[in-house]
């Protein structure tokens, strides 16, 4: 796996915004599996810093479930494609997740369908929703 970010940290103005770009994938990949992108404000005043709204998305290119550790340990395989947002502030962001997961497996079982879905914060609570969109 290999990871570039770059954050941009501008000082020279009152105000400013705080920049990330940011990508991670396989070594030899063309399309890194996740790429984000986001901003945040920043300022000076006498009380010292202080930070505006977060502003950030993510997508998640197809990749299997199983190269991340929490589902290999748990035997779950498929394919997952994302996209995300965190918004709002830095300490309590709303996070908006979309995705899809195709042929997903649970314990040796193989499901050809494909799975969509939400994931959102509700009330200090994540909510999430899936249905079968379609069968493969």
């Amino acid at each position: 796996m290999t990871s570039n970010f770059n954050l941009n940290v501008p000082f020279n103005k009152s105000s400013n915004n705080i920049d990330l770009i940011g990508s991670i994938g396989y070594i030899n990949s063309l399309n890194p599996d996740i790429k984000l992108s986001g901003n945040m404000p920043y300022w000076f005043d006498r009380r010292g810093i202080n930070f505006g709204d977060i502003d950030t998305s993510f997508k998640i290119n197809r990749t299997q479930l199983s190269n991340l550790n929490i589902f290999r340990k748990n035997d779950i395989r498929g394919f997952i494609t994302a996209k995300g947002e965190l918004k709002g502030k830095f300490t309590d962001p709303d996070i908006s997740i979309n995705f899809n997961v195709d042929y997903p497996h649970f314990k040796g079982i193989r499901i050809r369908e494909t799975w969509e879905g939400d994931i959102k914060n509700e009330n200090n609570e994540f909510l999430l929703n899936m249905k079968n969109r379609y069968s493969l």
